[in-house]
């Protein structure tokens, strides 16, 4: 019935009880007067007529209302084992970020695309997100496959590439216009000036969530706290305020800012830091800290979404899921739980002072009615923990967990003991060690068998039993720094050098290894000269070694030698002469590879490119091409909180360091290297 019905309905049934008579088609109210401050009976009339026909209308509304609300409890999905919680997962971090853009952004037709390999922008490019479009990754040099089939496929028309050209290459953004996208780049001469360009996406935030651009763990943390205040993420130093920072906060309305959150402790952001920040924003910031990344991660989702209705898990040991989890978060408003991989933190296993910070506490609290997620496969959360995740969710017992977990090893990928162990020829044999292993030190899988499993360290294989291991993170090991003899005082003299090259011209490569060798003990004997004078000469066959002066530059030579014997096979075998069989050509290895080869404490040598340039291709020889600015490098250390390697490159005159992502560009050109254990 309309409204003109109901009201003639009204007025009839008025009429019958006080005689007035109204006409059906159409009512005319009289007008009314007020005299000597009495009221009008027709006034009266009207205003009751008024005042029944609101009372309908609100009985109707909350007839409507609670209706809604029974088929809505009717239609509610009742969560079980098999629908409380699903796992979006690929077989690496481009396929489970081309999954998560799949389910949740299958409409978009605009994406950001950030580094695989550089955390810090990544983390920014939430400030653009919004929740409207996914984050993919590529390498930095070339963009990847996965990748670009899904760019082809969800026919995407704009990316946002985040970074400069050292972490996303040129080549790459070529290839996007190419492909027929529209490419906007975000970049900036470092992480901070790249986070504060993005910053300003958040025009509106009254709140501020500033984060570690040094130590992923806490960053990652703070991703859903600034999904759930709208703020952007605002990357610092522990010590340092970056000077790009500061003139984002110089630069917006200091008075609109009504909060300020510093996500992590003093070991991510010192007090320092927090004090100026404060300073310049004239209030106190609240930080947010646990005793380790998972209860920061537990701390943070308390104060953003202390009564979800769903969680997002991902894992706190591999940026990659937890960044590409960032804009679900911001479009379906749930919190991002970080857990270890094997299981949640349990009460009972947590002190008195830090019970409240588990995931057990926080998760059984929460009156979950809707379907969670967990962003990544078994490598990073295993079933015994994505089990426990629905258990708690579903108020149920949990499992008990052993360390016996078979899914923790995955072949070719790297565990750490927690215990010293011995590797063993044959299964069950004790006796048979053949090599004795000291706590926290990275082995890689080789073989899996039932109950036991064989494992490579510094590339000797053995036997052992799958108990007392954990997940290889590098991030969870301290900076590696392994110190490389100066030999500036022995080269030979500046008149000999040949172009400006610090060392023999058409030598970098033995001299790369000369730094290798001897920062592990080797070749200590020998001056720089005499260890290059080793150098297998042969003047009639370049093939067997160098056939001219390798201080003197010839390019033709140079490009000779160096396909010839300066190649990693030949490298590892003169390495060998010094290094009695502890040098190995590990071409081929990823910068995981990589990693943990420096983390247990070794060194490489690797084939880059000269000043570090973009690779120029030489004419073919024997058949194949090669770099014509080919340039021979030792990688001597890695810092986890910089992300950046220690290196000693004879090209220049000191130890020099690098990004992550300008040596994993550099390294990845050609994927050759010879490591020193």
């Amino acid at each position: 019935m309309n409204k003109k019905k109901l009201l003639i309905a009204l007025l009839l049934a008025f009429s019958m009880t006080t005689g007035i008579s109204y006409a059906e088609e159409e009512i005319i109210s009289p007008k009314v007067e007020v005299n000597d401050g009495q009221v009008n009976p027709e006034n009266n009339s009207k205003q009751e007529n008024s005042t029944e026909k609101a009372n309908q209308k609100e009985n109707q509304k909350e007839n409507k209302k609670e209706q809604s609300q029974d088929e809505k409890e009717q239609h509610k999905e009742v969560l079980t084992e098999e629908n409380v919680a699903e796992r979006v997962e690929g077989h690496d971090r481009f396929e489970s970020a081309n999954k998560i853009h799949d389910e949740f952004f299958e409409k978009t037709q605009e994406v950001v695309l950030a580094s695989s390999e550089v955390f810090a922008d990544a983390i920014s490019s939430g400030n653009i997100t919004d929740g409207k479009m996914p984050i993919l990754y590529t390498e930095g040099s070339k963009l990847n496959e996965k990748t670009r089939e899904q760019l082809k496929n969800r026919n995407i028309k704009k990316v946002h590439i985040i970074g400069g050209e050292k972490t996303i290459s040129k080549d790459v953004e070529e290839f996007l216009k190419k492909m027929g996208i529209e490419v906007e780049r975000i970049d900036g001469h470092d992480r901070y000036a790249v986070n504060a360009k993005l910053a300003k996406n958040k025009k509106d935030a009254d709140t501020l969530v500033f984060a570690s651009g040094e130590n992923y763990a806490d960053s990652l943390s703070s991703v859903g706290l600034a999904n759930k205040t709208k703020s952007p993420i605002l990357l610092v130093q522990k010590n340092t305020l970056p000077t790009s920072i500061k003139e984002y906060l110089s630069s917006i309305d200091k008075t609109k800012i009504l909060k300020s959150y510093i996500v992590g402790g003093t070991n991510s952001i010192s007090d320092s830091v927090k004090a100026e920040i404060d300073s310049i924003l004239n209030l106190k910031s609240t930080r947010i800290a646990g005793a380790d990344r998972y209860k920061t991660s537990v701390e943070v989702s308390k104060i953003a979404y202390p009564k979800a209705k769903k969680a997002i898990f991902t894992t706190g040991e591999v940026y990659a899921d937890a960044l590409a989890a960032a804009p679900v978060s911001q479009k379906i408003g749930a919190p991002i739980v970080l857990v270890p991989r094997n299981n949640i933190q349990l009460e009972k296993e947590a002190n008195s002072s830090n019970k409240t910070q588990t995931h057990e506490n926080y998760l059984k609290n929460l009156n979950v009615e809707e379907k969670s997620y967990v962003f990544g496969g078994r490598n990073s959360i295993s079933d015994d923990c994505f089990t426990n995740i629905k258990n708690v969710l579903l108020k149920k017992e949990l499992i008990k967990v052993y360390n016996t977990d078979r899914n923790l090893f995955r072949l070719k990928d790297y565990v750490v003991n927690n215990k010293a162990i011995s590797l063993l020829t044959e299964m069950k044999d004790a006796a048979k060690k053949v090599i004795d292993v000291a706590v926290n030190k990275i082995l890689k899988v080789v073989k899996i068998e039932d109950k036991w499993v064989n494992l490579s360290f510094n590339g000797i294989n053995g036997w052992v039993r799958p108990e007392g291991f954990k997940y290889y993170n590098p991030q969870d090991f301290a900076t590696v720094h392994i110190k490389v003899p100066n030999i500036m005082n022995q080269i030979t003299p500046k008149s000999q050098r040949g172009i400006k090259q610090k060392a023999a011209p058409i030598g970098c490569e033995p001299t790369a290894m000369y730094h290798a060798l001897q920062a592990k003990g080797y070749a200590l004997d020998y001056t720089y000269n005499e260890f290059l004078n080793q150098l297998p000469m042969n003047t009639n066959d370049n093939d067997k070694g160098f056939s001219k002066n390798p201080y003197v530059w010839d390019e033709y030579y140079h490009t000779r030698v160096m396909a010839t014997y300066m190649n990693p096979e030949p490298m590892t075998k003169f390495a060998n002469r010094f290094a009695n069989g502890k040098a190995e050509n590990i071409s081929g290895s990823n910068m995981r590879d990589i990693l943990a080869e420096l983390q247990n404490g070794n060194t490489i040598m690797y084939y880059g490119t000269l000043r570090w340039e973009k690779p120029r291709w030489s004419t073919n020889v024997h058949g194949k091409r090669f770099f014509a600015n080919n340039h021979g490098i030792c990688i001597n250390g890695y810092d986890p909180k910089s992300n950046r390697f220690y290196l000693a490159d004879p090209w220049y005159s000191n130890e020099i360091t690098k990004s992550y992502a300008e040596v994993s560009e550099n390294y990845l050109s050609r994927q050759m290297a010879v490591v020193v254990r």
